[in-house]
């Protein structure tokens, strides 16, 4: 299988919007999901958010493409960090791969992409977060030798 890594487009929206309604559903499993659980209004945001990856410079939308069809994504950006001595960090928002196409390096490759990106833009760090419950993907971020480095904690309030 050959696998493509590209700048996503606009016209990419809907296509990925799919794959991210997938996301949300693989996600709804985990308890921490109803800190994130969707609103209604979520089409109508995540396309301007999607939107904002493609045409901000200090963002990235990327697209892993097989056999002319999307299949995996990845929004990435730069944290500016005043004050440290490691001052810009690359961190991926998300990043998600069809059910299809795991376990085939898929998900290495848009995340190598988005650290040959973020070089560039002179980040010296890799983080993102990832909910506890999450076994698959804590495997997958161990073998690229991420470390855990905090941890969240949260409550609902009523």
């Amino acid at each position: 299988m050959n696998v493509e890594i590209r700048k996503a487009k606009e016209k990419d929206y809907k296509t990925v919007f799919s794959l991210d309604e997938k996301f949300v559903l693989y996600h709804s499993r985990f308890k921490v999901w109803k800190l994130f659980e969707p609103s209604d209004k979520m089409r109508k945001v995540w396309k301007k958010l999607f939107i904002g990856f493609i045409k901000k410079r200090n963002k990235l939308a990327l697209i892993a493409e097989a056999d002319n069809k999307i299949i995996g994504f990845l929004l990435g950006k730069i944290n500016k960090r005043r004050g440290f001595k490691i001052e810009k960090t690359a961190h991926i928002e998300k990043i998600f791969v069809d059910e299809n196409y795991r376990n085939k390096g898929v998900a290495t490759k848009l995340k190598n992409e988005f650290i040959k990106w973020a070089k560039k833009k002179g980040a010296k760090a890799l983080t993102l977060y990832v909910a506890v419950e999450n076994k698959k993907a804590l495997k997958l971020y161990k073998s690229w030798n991420l470390k855990k480095y905090c941890y969240g904690m949260y409550k609902l309030l009523k």
